[in-house]
């Protein structure tokens, strides 16, 4: 790893921020940076250069923290069925959470 790059553990922000970028524009900015992320069991880490505490990217990274787990999780057998989907399964069932509808599991 160059000297100038970090490997930092990121926890989740504390409260919720809607101002923060979308997933896909921290991609884009994360590319830019030449940084990345991985998730080591469970553990979800930034690989690049230096970020203040109020930096958008970590900020935006701390929010969406959950959701980039999910992506950077190695889970063969345990994606949603629903076709186009790739989040985890909900406990107990072969769909994620966001498919997942009242007690009886219907998906939708």
């Amino acid at each position: 790893m160059p000297e100038d790059c970090v490997d930092v553990v990121i926890e989740p922000a504390d409260e919720p921020d809607d101002s923060v970028m979308t997933t896909d524009a921290l991609r884009n900015t994360l590319c830019g940076l030449n940084a990345q992320m991985y998730v080591d069991d469970t553990v979800l880490h930034y690989v690049g250069p230096r970020l203040d505490d109020d930096d958008l990217i970590l900020i935006a990274i701390k929010h969406h923290h959950d959701l980039l787990v999910e992506m950077f999780t190695f889970a063969p057998g345990r994606r949603c069925v629903v076709e186009t989907c790739s989040r985890l399964r909900d406990a107990g069932s072969t769909v994620c959470i966001d498919h997942v509808q009242g007690e009886a599991g219907t998906v939708s």
